[in-house]
């Protein structure tokens, strides 16, 4: 048992700022959703590549991919 107490019915709203390939954003939200916490995940991507790629990797999963520099683009949505 933790010793910090987290409500059951918490809504996580993440932010990532690079997500690389997306593997992070995958595990992150299949292991929240496993513990039946109600997420959504966002990814802020410079290269349209990757962007691509994370699209790919977390399909079916509630995950926003946004394309755009973390210095300039305007935040939060």
């Amino acid at each position: 048992r933790s010793a910090i107490s987290v409500p059951q019915r918490v809504r996580y709203r993440l932010l990532e700022i690079g997500g690389g390939l997306g593997f992070t954003a995958r595990a992150v939200v299949e292991t929240l959703q496993a513990r039946g916490r109600e997420v959504h995940y966002d990814i802020l991507e410079l290269s349209p590549a990757l962007a691509e790629a994370q699209r790919s990797r977390v399909e079916g999963l509630p995950v926003t991919i946004h394309q755009g520099d973390a210095l300039t683009a305007p935040w939060p949505h």
